[in-house]
């Protein structure tokens, strides 16, 4: 069961954003960008912490702020851990340069 499913109270006890997240993705490295903040241009993560690529099947890191938030994820062999919709939705990129959408 994830965190997710151990929240105690009903689906209506929770909080729901209506927002689309903005995912960069760059086929030729075949990786993606989950930015979680708004302020994605305020510079770079303070802290990167990798998730134990056994445990998640792939690579995957977090990005994190100098206040400890999670900023983002990024994710290596990205069609194989995000689904076919949400890379084809994903703002395409080409290299390290490029910006997301706004």
């Amino acid at each position: 069961m994830s965190t997710f499913g151990s929240i105690e109270g009903t689906r209506q006890d929770l909080v729901w954003f209506d927002r689309r997240m903005r995912i960069a993705y760059d086929p030729d490295a075949n990786a993606a960008y989950i930015y979680l903040s708004e302020d994605r241009y305020a510079g770079v993560a303070a802290k990167t912490y990798p998730c134990d690529p056994i445990a998640v099947g792939g690579m995957i890191n977090l990005d994190f702020d100098t206040d400890g938030r999670l900023i983002g994820v990024e994710v290596m062999d990205a069609d194989k851990k995000l689904a076919p919709e949400t890379l084809a939705e994903a703002h395409q990129s080409r290299g390290s340069n490029a910006e997301p959408p706004q």
